[in-house]
């Protein structure tokens, strides 16, 4: 159903030139249906945004970014699926063809694509140095940790950029959801004292 429902956008868009952001799919039960509508819109490669508010943060990408980032960092390294949705992410802005470019020589050299991150450069070593900052700031508060990040991250100044340039940009929807986290981390803090 969702499949269906996104192809009649992609025909409406192609075929009668209409444009994605005067489109809407109004949803009965956001719960059960956007995860379904999400993996559909995504797989066919129709832009959109989502406004719904019971929305989890953790699914706003800003903010899902992080959060791969945090569980690399701080994790034990076995979700190889996270870790390529990380390196994808605008935290570290690889394409498509050249994570799968890092899967093939991860695999001529017998090792993981995490186990490359310390020998390779570029793009790679920007990984390395995110999991470093992260993981020297783990005994630090929650919010203290991804502030730290912030600081580091041109991802962050450019949505800071786009969202003074125009109000109207996606760049403040990705704000609001990583100020909202922010708060969330703040108040995990102040309830688990200094957690």
């Amino acid at each position: 159903e969702a499949e269906s429902v996104v192809r009649e956008l992609r025909l409406a868009h192609l075929r009668d030139g209409i444009p994605y952001e005067d489109m809407a799919i109004l949803l009965t039960s956001v719960r059960s249906m956007l995860p379904a509508l999400e993996r559909a819109l995504e797989s066919l490669e129709v832009p959109f945004s989502i406004s719904a508010p019971d929305r989890p943060l953790e699914r706003e990408p800003a903010v899902r970014a992080f959060c791969q980032l945090a569980r690399y960092a701080l994790g034990d390294g076995t979700d190889p699926d996270g870790f390529l949705e990380l390196l994808r992410s605008p935290l570290v802005g690889l394409s498509d063809a050249e994570v799968r470019d890092l899967e093939r020589a991860a695999r001529v050299a017998g090792s993981t694509l995490p186990e490359m991150v310390d020998s390779s450069g570029g793009k790679l070593a920007a990984v390395a140095s995110l999991r470093d900052l992260l993981s020297s700031n783990a005994e630090r508060p929650a919010d203290e940790a991804f502030w730290a990040v912030w600081r580091a991250v041109p991802y962050y100044r450019s949505l800071e950029e786009s969202a003074r340039a125009d109000l109207s940009h996606p760049a403040n929807r990705d704000l609001d959801a990583l100020v909202a986290f922010s708060r969330a981390l703040a108040r995990f803090v102040e309830r688990r004292h200094g957690g």
